[in-house]
């Protein structure tokens, strides 16, 4: 995974210097390693990335059509928690799904998790307290982010093209294409653009939104992005 290549992915505006990317910097500490910056079409904001793994994660939930929203801001989560009267060390996101289960997951290599006694004991105070406030718990590896390899990359692309069209509103494109694949029970990207609702980077953009809200599912977890790619109604 090119980290560099989500630097490129444009918000609302440019990040501003933050507690965020204080953070992002500590967290990584003197070793080697990545810090990304990124614009979260499915929340609306920008997030500061402290590593290529943490990177894997954001591209992971963006292209999680089960949810339906999350928090990587270590300021926002440490007051969420807070209110709820959660104490133990902070996990790298709370992630909220259709369902409206809460799941606090901690981002972590897996040779960590296997050898070092420090995030052993993060990992089982973090566990303890996710119950307690009534929340899930979940780990997100290094090896997990290998099993998904390709649809990582295939969501940098989504991403990437879903916030060039952060400003752009589609409720009617939206309502053609739900009623056309509804129609067809599913379709592939080539049908879709042989449709021409609109021009083609709106109708890719739509579908993608859709599919990050659940209203439409691809099959990117099984086959690579391209136009025959299909797209069928949500649930």
């Amino acid at each position: 995974m090119d980290a560099s290549r989500v630097n490129t992915i444009k918000g609302r505006a440019p990040l501003r210097a933050s507690s965020a990317v204080r953070q992002a910097l500590a967290r990584r500490g003197k070793g080697v390693g990545s810090i990304s910056y990124a614009y979260s079409p499915k929340t609306h904001r920008d997030v500061v990335l402290s590593s290529d793994l943490e990177l894997c994660h954001f591209l992971s939930l963006e292209g999680r059509s089960d949810v339906y929203t999350y928090d990587l801001d270590p300021d926002r989560i440490l007051a969420h928690l807070g209110s709820d009267g959660y104490v133990g060390s902070k996990p790298d996101a709370i992630v909220t799904l259709r369902s409206r289960r809460r799941c606090l997951v901690e981002v972590k290599y897996q040779s960590d998790v296997e050898n070092d006694l420090r995030t052993s004991l993060q990992i089982q105070v973090q566990q303890q307290e996710a119950l307690i406030i009534g929340a899930d718990w979940g780990l997100y590896t290094d090896e997990q982010a290998f099993q998904e390899e390709r649809f990582l990359h295939d969501w940098l692309q989504v991403v990437a093209t879903l916030s060039g069209a952060v400003d752009i509103t589609y409720k009617n494109l939206e309502k053609d294409i739900i009623a056309t694949v509804e129609q067809e029970t599913e379709m592939s990207l080539r049908q879709l653009q042989l449709r021409k609702f609109s021009d083609w980077p709106a109708v890719f953009s739509c579908v993608f939104q859709l599919c990050q809200r659940g209203d439409l599912l691809d099959d990117l977890r099984e086959s690579p992005l391209d136009w025959s790619t299909t797209i069928r109604l949500g649930k």
